[in-house]
């Protein structure tokens, strides 16, 4: 069977958006904590899903940092994920965010690199959420709200255009 490609609505994106800030608000919840202080949005599929669950949680501290595995919808790169930001992200509670969670290699690689490299605040916590993971991925983000099996491709919204050139 070959791949399925599915396009989301912006309906879609803001359900998986509410069902994400009501299981991060669970999680604080249970743990006794305030919600996060910052939300760093994974460029560029992280982007807008970081803008929507700020406005949700009532988060005002939205970072970005760029990470790149894919060139384009059928390629994707060899090597490592590169992963840049000129500033230095503090504050003690993160939720790093994405689109998908496809091999873990993005996600990944920003927590390694704002772990390792980020000397601001050693006593943080950073916690992962993305829209959709795939089924046979071994490790997960902290939330997610869907998982795809591993022959799907999701179109979201704001990469339509993009899909078109391929």
């Amino acid at each position: 069977m070959g791949t399925i490609y599915r396009k989301l609505s912006w309906t879609e994106i803001e359900s998986a958006i509410d069902d994400i800030a009501s299981k991060i608000e669970r999680y604080c919840d249970d743990n006794n904590l305030d919600l996060p202080d910052k939300i760093i949005g994974i460029s560029r599929g992280g982007l807008i899903p970081a803008v929507l669950l700020s406005d949700k949680l009532n988060i005002r501290d939205v970072q970005t940092l760029q990470a790149k595995s894919y060139s384009g919808i059928f390629d994707k790169d060899k090597g490592d994920v590169i992963v840049k930001h000129n500033t230095p992200i503090d504050g003690k509670f993160w939720i790093v965010i994405d689109d998908i969670y496809d091999s873990g290699d993005t996600i990944n690689a920003v927590m390694s690199s704002l772990t390792n490299n980020n000397t601001t605040n050693l006593n943080k916590e950073i916690l992962t959420a993305t829209l959709c993971k795939r089924v046979d991925t071994k490790l997960k983000p902290t939330f997610h709200s869907e998982e795809i099996d591993h022959d799907v491709w999701l179109i979201f919204p704001w990469e339509r255009e993009e899909f078109k050139g391929d």
